[in-house]
């Protein structure tokens, strides 16, 4: 089972950096359609445009934090599992840990030595570990629920396990 759950957590990351992402992409253009009243509010195609771009952006900068953050949850959540977590349990569990993971964005770009990303002052650090509390909950919560019904399914197609 240790190179099934490899495997998983492996893609429990590429599916964390890539919702996280989105998620964080949405939040951006929300809030940068909420901060600028210059911004063309009743132009839906320059709305998807500024979404797609700050998608894209959010991929960039906070893609490499997903993919690690994704996979030491998926691979904590996999441990958790297989010691008969589940359910409400799992879920809280998941919800926690991407909270606290998700709050500790602002430290990543610090400790990989990354320019694109540095917050300058402690206001900007707080208001990014918020959207990174956010978004790292819900993508735990996905990520359990992806989690649970995947180990179920292949659980149940390999023999031995």
């Amino acid at each position: 089972m240790w190179k099934h759950r490899a495997w998983l957590a492996f893609w429990a990351g590429v599916f964390a950096a890539l919702m996280g992402s989105l998620l964080a992409g949405v939040v951006l253009a929300i809030l940068t359609v909420l901060n600028q009243p210059s911004t063309p509010r009743a132009n839906p195609l320059a709305l998807l445009g500024l979404l797609g771009f700050l998608g894209f952006w959010s991929l960039i900068v906070a893609g490499p934090f997903g993919l690690v953050a994704g996979s030491l949850c998926g691979w904590w959540i996999s441990v958790r599992y297989e010691r008969g977590i589940r359910g409400l349990r799992l879920y809280c569990e998941a919800a926690l840990a991407g909270v606290l993971v998700g709050a500790c964005f602002p430290l990543f770009p610090n400790l990989i030595d990354i320019d694109v990303w540095r917050t300058p002052s402690l206001s900007g650090a707080l208001v990014l570990s918020a959207i990174g509390a956010g978004v790292g909950l819900a993508c735990a919560l996905m990520l359990a629920y992806v989690w649970e019904q995947l180990v179920s399914r292949l659980s149940a197609d390999l023999p031995g396990t």
